[in-house]
């Protein structure tokens, strides 16, 4: 049986460096990447989204996604000239579609991050396997999460 397993040994080859000045630049790549693949003028699909903080107002009778990061714990890893910093956080894309029209669009919406989130290094931040919840109704709309599980790693 083989064993599948989220963390590697060695460190991706895939894009960007693994060293990000501060949380900011963390959440700023984080949401350049979603931006870019699923945003208004996604490469992959076209979505209204808002992101933390944001006053941009969403659509009362469309879908559309709400993205918010969220870090925590760092904790040491190693010790001495090799020692490093892991940070975890998780991005959520809250996909928000008008009641009574399915989920077929927002499963669709969902599967297509999930594949573009999982398992890759971009810009600094590695990125795990996403995982999906269904939340249910909300106020008018039919909540489902993509909860995009990343990391982030410094040199002490």
């Amino acid at each position: 049986t083989p064993y599948y397993s989220d963390d590697v040994v060695v460190r991706q080859a895939n894009v960007g460096a693994w060293a990000l000045k501060d949380r900011e630049a963390a959440a700023n790549s984080v949401r350049s990447r979603f931006d870019g693949l699923f945003g208004s003028s996604g490469s992959e699909s076209v979505n209204t989204v808002v992101y933390d903080n944001d006053p941009t107002k969403p659509p009362s009778d469309t879908q559309w996604v709400n993205f918010s990061i969220t870090t925590g714990i760092t904790e040491p890893v190693g010790a001495g000239d090799t020692a490093w910093a892991r940070t975890f956080g998780i991005a959520t894309a809250m996909i928000l579609s008008p009641l009574g029209r399915g989920t077929k669009t927002t499963l669709v919406l969902a599967d297509a991050i999930m594949t573009k989130f999982r398992s890759v290094t971009d810009n600094g931040v590695a990125y795990d396997t996403p995982y999906l919840s269904t939340v249910g109704r909300r106020g008018q709309w039919w909540q489902t999460n993509c909860n995009i599980r990343f990391r982030l790693e410094e040199a002490l």
